[in-house]
C-alpha cells in the first residue's frame, strides 16, 4: 500500500479521531523555515487503508498514537527542502535494509544526513544481552538448567541402585533360572525407561502448555492492554530440544552404569548370604 503513489496507511486511533474512513482525501502538511520566517508547503493523499499501528512508533500500554504512515514515493518531493530552507518536523523514518546490509554502516550515513535519533533493533538486542541484568538471569538459568540435570541423573541413580541392593535375591534367582547377566540388567533399564518416558511427556506437555499461556497472558494483550505491535510468535527454542535429548541421555547412562552391578552379580554369593 505504501508503495503506491499517493496512497498512506493511517492508524485505527487516528481514524477515530477524525471522524474519516478509508478513501476519503487528506491533507498532509510541512513546515519549512529559514533566517527570515517559515512556509508552509502541503499534498493531498488518500487514505487507502488503516492499521493498528506499525513498529517504529513508541506506544504505551494504553494509548494508541494517531499516526499517518505514508510511503517514500508519495513524499518524495517534499524529502529534500527548498534552497535556503530546513524541515521543521519530528518526522520518523521506518528503514527497511537491503539484503546482507550492515546495519551499523547504514546508521552511520543516516546520522551524517543530519538524523536526530537512529535507533536499530540489531543494536538494541545487542545492547540488552549485554546488560548486567540480561546476562545475570541468563546465566542463572544455565545453573540452574545443569542442576537439573545432575538432579535428575543423581537421582535416579541412587533410586535405581537401592533397588538393586533391595532385589538382589530377585535378581539373583532370575539369574539362577537361566536368565543372562546382561538380560536381568536390561529389567532394571526398562523401568528406569518407563519413568523417564512418562516424566518426558508429562513434564514436556505441562512446560509447553505453561509456557504458551504465559506468553499469551502477559504479552499477547490477554491481560486488556493494548498488544504488542511487533508479532511475538510462539517459538520452541533450539536449546530447549537440546535439553530435552540431553537430560533423558544422561539419566539412561547413569542407569546403564548402576546396571551394570547386576549384569555382573555373584549369584551363588548373594542367595548364600541372602539365605537362598
Amino acid at each position: 500500500m505504501l508503495k503506491t503513489d499517493g496512497q498512506v496507511l493511517v492508524s485505527k486511533s487516528f481514524l477515530d479521531y477524525s471522524y474519516l474512513a478509508v478513501g476519503d482525501r487528506i491533507a498532509l502538511y510541512q513546515t519549512l523555515y529559514n533566517s527570515t520566517g517559515s512556509t508552509i508547503r502541503g499534498i493531498n493523499v488518500t487514505i487507502g487503508g488503516v492499521v493498528r499501528g506499525l513498529p517504529g512508533i513508541n506506544v504505551d500500554q494504553y494509548y494508541m498514537p494517531a499516526v499517518v504512515y505514508v510511503g517514500d514515493f508519495t513524499v518524495r518531493t517534499m524529502l529534500e527542502p527548498p534552497q535556503g530552507y530546513e524541515i521543521a518536523s519530528d518526522t520518523r523514518y521506518l528503514i527497511d535494509l537491503r539484503l546482507g546490509a550492515d546495519w551499523r554502516t547504514v546508521k552511520v550515513e543516516i546520522e551524517a544526513m543530519g538524523a536526530s535519533q537512529v535507533r536499530v533493533y540489531e543494536e538494541e538486542v545487542e545492547q540488552t544481552k549485554a546488560g548486567p541484568m540480561f546476562t545475570s538471569l541468563v546465566g542463572f538459568i544455565y545453573i540452574e538448567i545443569a542442576y537439573i540435570i545432575v538432579i535428575l541423573t543423581v537421582g535416579l541413580a541412587l533410586i535405581i541402585y537401592a533397588a538393586t541392593i533391595e532385589r538382589d535375591v530377585e535378581f539373583a534367582a532370575i539369574t539362577a533360572r537361566g536368565s543372562a547377566g546382561w538380560q536381568t540388567a536390561g529389567l532394571l533399564v526398562g523401568e528406569a525407561f518407563s519413568i523417564m518416558l512418562i516424566g518426558l511427556l508429562v513434564g514436556v506437555s505441562i512446560g509447553l502448555i505453561s509456557a504458551y499461556l504465559t506468553s499469551q497472558i502477559f504479552f499477547g494483550g490477554s491481560t486488556g492492554g493494548v498488544q504488542s505491535l511487533v508479532p511475538l510468535p510462539f517459538r520452541i527454542p533450539v536449546e530447549t530440544l537440546y535439553l530435552v535429548v540431553l537430560a533423558p541421555a544422561a539419566m539412561l547412562l547413569t542407569v546403564l552404569l548402576v546396571s551394570w552391578r547386576v549384569a555382573k552379580m555373584d549369584v551363588a554369593r548373594v542367595l548364600k548370604l541372602r539365605g537362598g
